[in-house]
């Protein structure tokens, strides 16, 4: 079992691990987003087999930055939290991050802002957090490439 001040040098790496990848991610190589999958898997995911960097150091109590447009069970809309779309000559999606509007920015608990519903299709595909990071790290080509995607 590794003693805190192992953990505390882990979790330094896991941290210059996120920073190196969404360096390159915002530079455009969005590949890394699996990645930042397979790191934020590491720092927040407890299982019966694994247990979340984060949680063996006690810092799951925290609260979290979340950005994600409140999700409306009530609106007939498609959701999409943690995106905007940006129309030009191009439409594309981009993440807003902390260019929100007053109110939608919050601190949350850990659970709330890991179980947060940040896409739902209006078709009965909604997902959290939690989803999209453990599909892109257990099945998209982050730590393992399933043969049959969801």
């Amino acid at each position: 079992m590794q003693n805190n001040n192992e953990l505390d040098e882990d979790l330094k790496e896991q941290i210059g691990f996120l920073v190196k990848s969404c360096k390159l991610f915002d530079a455009g190589d969005h590949t890394e987003s699996k990645r930042l999958a397979v790191t934020a898997r590491v720092l927040l995911y407890d299982s019966k087999t694994s247990h979340s960097l984060l949680g063996q150091l006690r810092l799951l109590n925290i609260v979290f930055y979340s950005t994600a447009t409140p999700w409306n069970p009530n609106n007939l809309l498609p959701h999409f939290g943690l995106l905007q779309i940006q129309v030009s000559k191009q439409s594309s999606y981009r993440a807003p991050l902390d260019d929100r509007p007053p109110g939608i920015i919050r601190w949350i608990s850990f659970e709330k802002w890991w179980s947060e519903v940040v896409f739902d299709d209006r078709k009965g595909n909604k997902l959290t957090r939690k989803d999209i990071i453990l599909a892109l790290a257990n099945k998209e080509g982050g730590a393992h490439i399933d043969q049959n995607l969801p």
